[in-house]
């Protein structure tokens, strides 16, 4: 048995109880969890919330933002385990934020590989894989889910790999259009560097 904890927001109304959500996992143990991703998971308890008709108390809507997924005291996302696994020769991590407020954005981009990587072209040519990535995914999520918030949004991802493996550790979305969310990818996801910058999005 295993008990997952996590918080959620709405992105119907972008508002929060502020209460951690709990659901019983009556078939699998501590162990299951620690070979699966937040992102894994997360889709899960979205289904789940949807499933047991846990709507927003706020606007009625059945839409999460699921984050900060723990298994009783485990933390499925964890940068620091995750940048000690990874901090090897042919390994990659790639982070992608930007957050919104009244149309101004924020955007963070990190990509970060071993110092001895053989190849120079290691890091843009993961950053491609990570945009072609997140453009699928993105593109199956049904419109329905993609609700513009102009005071506030927020679009996350961070990706891990190697030479042959490419793995979503995290991926949120809130108050964002599936169109303003493809945009923003094509915009800004090119060679990989750490940067940060304004720009507008409206």
């Amino acid at each position: 048995m295993a008990n997952q904890l996590f918080k959620f927001n709405c992105r119907g109304c972008n508002q929060t109880s502020g209460i951690d959500g709990s659901i019983q996992d009556w078939n699998n143990d501590l162990d299951y969890y620690k070979n699966r991703t937040e992102y894994e998971i997360s889709i899960n308890i979205e289904q789940t919330m949807k499933n047991n008709e846990n709507d927003c108390e706020f606007c009625g809507a059945n839409n999460w933002d699921i984050t900060d997924v723990r298994i009783d005291d485990y933390k499925l996302f964890n940068i620091d385990t995750i940048n000690k696994k990874y901090a090897k020769k042919d390994s990659f991590i790639f982070a992608f934020e930007i957050m919104f407020k009244n149309g101004n954005g924020n955007l963070k981009k990190h990509n970060n590989t071993s110092p001895d990587l053989v190849t120079g072209f290691g890091k843009p040519l993961f950053e491609h894989r990570c945009k072609d990535e997140i453009i699928k995914i993105i593109s199956s999520i049904p419109d329905s889910k993609c609700i513009h918030h102009h005071e506030s949004s927020y679009l996350y991802f961070f990706f891990t790999g190697n030479k042959s493996e490419i793995k979503l550790e995290k991926f949120r979305h809130i108050g964002l259009k599936k169109e303003a969310m493809l945009s923003i990818i094509e915009q800004n996801l090119y060679y990989a560097h750490e940067s940060m910058w304004e720009i507008g999005y409206d």
